[in-house]
Protein backbone atom coordinates (compact mmCIF):
# COMPACT_ATOMS: atom_id res chain seq x y z
CA UNK A 1 0.00 0.00 0.00
CA UNK A 2 0.94 3.80 -0.85
CA UNK A 3 1.11 5.78 2.26
CA UNK A 4 2.12 9.24 2.22
CA UNK A 5 2.65 12.16 4.50
CA UNK A 6 0.44 14.88 4.82
CA UNK A 7 3.17 17.18 3.46
CA UNK A 8 3.78 15.26 0.48
CA UNK A 9 -0.21 14.63 -0.78
CA UNK A 10 0.05 18.56 -1.01
CA UNK A 11 2.93 18.33 -2.73
CA UNK A 12 1.83 16.12 -5.11
CA UNK A 13 -1.34 18.01 -5.41
CA UNK A 14 0.37 21.11 -6.22
CA UNK A 15 1.84 19.84 -9.49
CA UNK A 16 0.24 20.41 -12.85
CA UNK A 17 -1.62 17.68 -14.24
CA UNK A 18 -3.07 16.49 -10.84
CA UNK A 19 -6.25 16.71 -11.74
CA UNK A 20 -5.50 14.10 -14.65
CA UNK A 21 -3.75 11.87 -12.99
CA UNK A 22 -5.51 8.54 -11.34
CA UNK A 23 -6.00 9.33 -7.62
CA UNK A 24 -8.72 12.02 -8.24
CA UNK A 25 -10.44 10.57 -10.30
CA UNK A 26 -10.82 7.13 -7.76
CA UNK A 27 -11.51 9.36 -5.29
CA UNK A 28 -14.49 10.46 -6.99
CA UNK A 29 -15.44 6.75 -8.35
CA UNK A 30 -15.08 5.55 -4.03
CA UNK A 31 -17.83 8.30 -3.14
CA UNK A 32 -19.97 7.81 -5.65
CA UNK A 33 -19.83 3.69 -5.75
CA UNK A 34 -20.36 4.51 -2.16
CA UNK A 35 -23.17 7.11 -2.27
CA UNK A 36 -24.82 4.15 -4.20
CA UNK A 37 -23.86 1.21 -2.69
CA UNK A 38 -24.86 2.98 1.22
CA UNK A 39 -28.56 3.69 -0.57
CA UNK A 40 -28.56 -0.03 -1.23
CA UNK A 41 -28.05 -0.97 2.00
CA UNK A 42 -30.35 1.75 3.98
CA UNK A 43 -33.31 0.20 1.67
CA UNK A 44 -32.12 -3.49 2.63
CA UNK A 45 -31.26 -2.70 6.45
CA UNK A 46 -34.97 -1.07 6.30
CA UNK A 47 -36.61 -3.86 4.29
CA UNK A 48 -35.40 -7.03 6.76
CA UNK A 49 -35.41 -4.78 10.26
CA UNK A 50 -39.66 -3.73 9.74
CA UNK A 51 -40.32 -7.48 7.81
CA UNK A 52 -38.73 -8.99 10.30
CA UNK A 53 -40.22 -7.20 13.17
CA UNK A 54 -43.96 -7.31 11.65
CA UNK A 55 -43.60 -10.56 11.09
CA UNK A 56 -41.77 -11.57 14.57
CA UNK A 57 -45.95 -11.64 15.86
CA UNK A 58 -46.34 -15.21 13.72
CA UNK A 59 -42.67 -16.22 14.36
CA UNK A 60 -41.76 -16.23 10.70
CA UNK A 61 -39.81 -12.60 11.50
CA UNK A 62 -37.15 -14.62 13.77
CA UNK A 63 -35.11 -15.82 10.26
CA UNK A 64 -35.29 -12.18 8.57
CA UNK A 65 -33.77 -11.08 11.87
CA UNK A 66 -31.13 -13.19 12.21
CA UNK A 67 -30.70 -12.15 8.34
CA UNK A 68 -30.36 -8.49 9.95
CA UNK A 69 -27.83 -9.44 12.51
CA UNK A 70 -25.77 -10.66 9.61
CA UNK A 71 -26.10 -8.44 7.44
CA UNK A 72 -23.00 -6.95 7.39
CA UNK A 73 -20.96 -9.85 6.46
CA UNK A 74 -21.83 -8.99 2.80
CA UNK A 75 -21.31 -5.81 3.62
CA UNK A 76 -18.32 -5.88 4.79
CA UNK A 77 -17.27 -7.86 1.92
CA UNK A 78 -18.17 -5.46 -0.71
CA UNK A 79 -16.36 -2.56 1.25
CA UNK A 80 -13.37 -4.36 0.90
CA UNK A 81 -13.71 -4.86 -2.45
CA UNK A 82 -14.49 -1.15 -2.80
CA UNK A 83 -11.39 -0.10 -1.19
CA UNK A 84 -9.53 -1.79 -4.19
CA UNK A 85 -10.42 1.51 -5.74
CA UNK A 86 -8.38 4.02 -3.92
CA UNK A 87 -5.69 1.12 -2.07
CA UNK A 88 -3.92 -1.40 -4.14
CA UNK A 89 -3.75 -3.92 -1.89
CA UNK A 90 -6.21 -6.61 -1.11
CA UNK A 91 -7.91 -6.23 2.78
CA UNK A 92 -8.04 -9.50 4.52
CA UNK A 93 -10.89 -10.93 5.32
CA UNK A 94 -10.98 -11.19 9.35
CA UNK A 95 -13.31 -14.09 9.85
CA UNK A 96 -12.16 -17.60 10.66
CA UNK A 97 -13.37 -21.28 8.84
CA UNK A 98 -15.86 -22.97 10.19
CA UNK A 99 -14.63 -26.48 11.88
CA UNK A 100 -17.36 -28.36 10.54
CA UNK A 101 -19.29 -27.97 7.58
CA UNK A 102 -22.86 -27.26 7.47
CA UNK A 103 -24.80 -24.29 8.20
CA UNK A 104 -24.92 -24.79 11.97
CA UNK A 105 -21.19 -24.70 12.12
CA UNK A 106 -20.96 -21.34 9.81
CA UNK A 107 -23.64 -19.75 11.49
CA UNK A 108 -21.93 -20.24 15.19
CA UNK A 109 -18.58 -19.56 14.48
CA UNK A 110 -20.34 -16.00 12.72
CA UNK A 111 -22.47 -15.18 15.50
CA UNK A 112 -20.07 -16.07 17.81
CA UNK A 113 -17.11 -14.09 16.20
CA UNK A 114 -16.25 -10.23 17.28
CA UNK A 115 -15.74 -9.34 13.60
CA UNK A 116 -19.42 -10.03 12.58
CA UNK A 117 -20.91 -7.50 14.87
CA UNK A 118 -17.93 -4.90 14.38
CA UNK A 119 -19.27 -4.82 10.34
CA UNK A 120 -22.92 -5.50 11.60
CA UNK A 121 -22.22 -1.62 13.42
CA UNK A 122 -20.28 -0.64 10.53
CA UNK A 123 -23.18 -1.40 8.08
CA UNK A 124 -25.58 0.24 10.67
CA UNK A 125 -23.19 3.03 10.52
CA UNK A 126 -22.75 3.58 6.93
CA UNK A 127 -26.32 2.78 6.19
CA UNK A 128 -27.61 5.44 8.71
CA UNK A 129 -24.84 8.35 8.34
CA UNK A 130 -21.99 7.67 6.47
CA UNK A 131 -23.89 7.39 2.17
CA UNK A 132 -25.37 10.71 2.65
CA UNK A 133 -21.96 12.22 3.69
CA UNK A 134 -20.35 10.37 0.64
Amino acid sequence: MIRMHPKNVWQAMARPGFALSWWPWRAVAYLVSGAVTGSLVLVLVLLLAVTGATLTLVLVGLPLLAALALAGIPVARVERLRLRIVEPGPVPDPHRAPVAPGLRAWLTVRLGERATWRELGYTLLFAGLLWPVD
